[in-house]
């Protein structure tokens, strides 16, 4: 999943010290040698970005450029009123639990494979990011938007949760600069961060999905919102090495709240300060112990990554379009989707075992929009499509009523009301007045 916030000025220290070098073993982790799975402090941060390259910005952040980049964000545009100044956005992609999971309790070179993968997955949503959502804006109150070359970014990866369980997640704190198509330098439109920050969350899943099918040959459970679970590893072992998750529902239970706003709230509240002396490497043996207790033990999970996984039943394109484009489909709950909205399904069926990039997703997206049987209904802000058959059900219906409504309506006689009242003689006079005025007044019965 991916989480996103504003940061606030100086916040960027927290990020540089928890990656500060408190290696217990002598090898430099910023060498690419990735000691700092069994040598106690979180890797250093890594330039990430087309701007951050451009800029010769490579390798570890140092800690200077960071601030300097996070305290002086793009100058405002000179032709909008000065806005408030955000010094940037922290994107966190957060690995499913079993993920997570997995790599707590395995061997060195099995968490290398789980590195790698999320490492993948973060830079390709991030790709997405770039490529789809960074505009800056230009004009009289920042009306007019244009394009940007890029993001100045840097991504810092962590191991556990603020309550001391495995937890592989990366934050990765975007600058809120870039350069305009016209050269200028200016802050970024917030609005479309926000905007794609959920699809680039789908897209993190599908990558690390199918890049870690490619390395250790796991299987997957069905997609929720995008998220599938390491098919294999118990559900009681997640929830035992899950206390951070358990912490904020205790706290939706206190306050008898539930949706994603409430569950932000009750993180923030039961939030604790990271205790910067308990290293992971000091939390991976009680996280094996504590698996291993519930029957899910370094054998078992030998056991798990060598046999042979279930694999998700291959679909083709054109069966997988027709799917989408029936009322069970995109159109299942609304009329109306976007083309990140199809991202976003496009990667929660996306099969593990075959290669997923941000690039397929996008093309394949490209090829369903461009299909005969997909409409475009909308171009005021974001483009949005429908399904043909719905938009062709739509007008029919429009066209039925405005034919009846330019039908004459039949009313009934004043002979046989004046009977039909009558025959009930417990009307008061108002009703009897209503009854009439219903069934022969023609300015009612028309509007």
């Amino acid at each position: 999943m991916l989480s996103i916030g504003k940061l606030a000025s100086g916040q960027a220290d927290y990020y540089l010290n928890l990656a500060a070098a408190r290696v217990v073993r002598g090898v430099s982790v910023a060498s690419g040698v990735e000691d700092y799975y069994t040598g106690g402090a979180e890797p250093p941060g890594r330039w990430r970005g087309r701007l951050a390259r451009e800029a010769g910005l490579e390798g570890a952040v140092d800690g200077a450029a960071l601030r300097s980049l996070l305290d002086e964000p793009g100058a405002s545009d000179m032709d909008a009123p000065p806005p408030k100044k955000v010094p940037g956005y922290d994107l966190t992609f957060s690995a499913p639990k079993s993920v997570s999971v997995v790599f707590g309790i395995a061997e060195r070179d099995t968490q290398q494979l789980v590195l790698d993968a999320h490492r993948i997955a973060v830079d390709s949503a991030l790709a997405y990011i770039e490529q789809e959502a960074v505009r800056v804006r230009r004009g009289q109150g920042g009306h007019r938007v244009i394009g940007a070359d890029g993001l100045l970014a840097a991504a810092f990866d962590h191991r556990t949760s603020r309550a001391g369980d495995p937890q592989s997640h990366t934050h990765v704190l975007i600058a809120n600069t870039s350069r305009g198509d016209d050269g200028r330098w200016s802050a970024l439109d917030g609005r479309l961060i926000y905007a794609h920050a959920e699809t680039a969350g789908y897209v993190y899943q599908a990558i690390l999905r199918a890049e870690l099918s490619a390395r250790i040959d796991v299987g997957w459970t069905a997609r929720a919102q995008g998220v599938g679970e390491i098919d294999g590893v118990p559900a009681e072992v997640l929830r035992i090495l899950s206390r951070r998750r358990a912490e904020i529902e205790e706290e939706l239970e206190r306050l008898g709240a539930a949706g994603r706003t409430a569950a932000q709230v009750a993180a923030l509240a039961t939030r604790r300060s990271k205790d910067y002396d308990v290293t992971p490497e000091t939390l991976m043996p009680t996280w094996r112990a504590r698996a291993e207790e519930m029957g899910f033990g370094r054998s078992e999970l030998t056991a798990l990554l060598a046999r042979e996984p279930m694999r998700e039943p291959r679909i083709a394109q054109e069966d997988l379009f027709a799917e989408l484009l029936a009322p069970t489909g995109l159109t299942a709950q609304r009329s109306t989707f976007t083309r990140r909205d199809l991202v976003q399904v496009l990667s929660e069926r996306s099969d593990p075992s075959e290669r997923v990039t941000v690039e397929g997703l996008q093309s394949l997206a490209d090829a369903f929009l461009a299909s005969a049987d997909v409409v475009r209904v909308t171009e005021v802000g974001e483009t949005r499509y429908s399904v043909r058959e719905l938009v062709d059900k739509a007008r029919e219906i429009v066209e039925l009523g405005t034919r009846r409504a330019q039908q004459p309506i039949p009313s009934a006689s004043e002979p046989s009301v004046a009977a039909a009242l009558e025959r009930r003689p417990r009307l008061s006079s108002e009703q009897r007045e209503m009854v009439f005025r219903l069934v022969r007044d023609d300015e009612i019965m028309q509007s």
